[in-house]
């Protein structure tokens, strides 16, 4: 099976991110990708679009706010 065709989109911070998912009508997020690219390559899940969350800063940090405790979406 493979991995049907999609348009990939790298963004660098959350406010360019948020705005590539207001702007493609079928977007998927993708960070790590595990489940979302087994989904497509057993043809699940199709999407136009893939948002990369991996290159954003951002969401690699763990923060730790009073009794609030902050995990991002890209924490390994």
């Amino acid at each position: 099976m493979y991995i049907p065709d999609f348009r990939y989109h790298a963004p660098e911070t959350v406010e360019e991110a948020c705005k590539l998912l207001a702007s493609c009508r079928d977007a998927a997020l993708l960070a790590g990708g595990t489940d979302l690219l087994v989904a497509l390559k057993q043809g699940k899940r199709r999407h136009e679009d893939i948002v990369s969350l991996t290159g954003i800063d951002e969401l690699e940090s763990i923060r730790l706010d009073g009794d609030r405790l902050s995990i991002g979406a890209t924490v390994t």
